[in-house]
């Protein structure tokens, strides 16, 4: 079992790669500001006519479940005014999660890339000097080379 402190310290590590992000408190000014705008929406152009908003609290609730994509459907826009607010929200919303996915896979998968373009390039600089050192003409040195080609492959392919 690994040490908890290890842990800890991963957790940290990757947590902090996320909010040091410079695209990580913009894409969270903006969603925040996209609830917020969303839920004036729906309050100001439903307020009085939609039995479901009966407060800002409600709007709220309504702009953050459709943003997240979950929608209860408990409050739902009944004027064109309040269905356009919520296909903005949908559909920006959508991008706005897409965005937070991307930036939260490379916060926990960038080590683990280094790791790997490094380990390519030990592989590729070792196969280099085998097929220096061997016969050209030879089968080994013929799989130095397919090996160097997959390498260089596997390289360019993931860039």
């Amino acid at each position: 079992m690994k040490n908890p402190h290890s842990t800890l310290k991963l957790v940290s590590r990757k947590a902090w790669r996320l909010v040091s992000n410079p695209i990580f408190p913009v894409l969270t000014v903006a969603g925040n500001f996209l609830i917020a705008a969303g839920a004036f929406a729906l309050f100001y152009f439903e307020h009085e006519i939609n039995p479901t908003v009966k407060s800002p609290l409600d709007a709220l609730w309504w702009a953050v479940s459709t943003v997240s994509t979950v929608g209860y459907g408990d409050v739902t826009p009944i004027t064109p005014h309040g269905r356009v607010a919520g296909i903005v929200l949908m559909i920006l919303g959508t991008a706005l999660f897409w965005s937070y996915t991307a930036l939260f896979a490379d916060a926990l998968l960038s080590d683990e890339m280094s790791d790997l373009e490094s380990e390519l390039r030990q592989i590729d600089k070792r196969l280099r000097k085998l097929n220096v050192a061997e016969d050209h003409s030879s089968e080994v040195a013929t799989l130095v080379r397919e090996l160097q080609r997959q390498v260089r492959d596997l390289s360019t392919h993931k860039k």
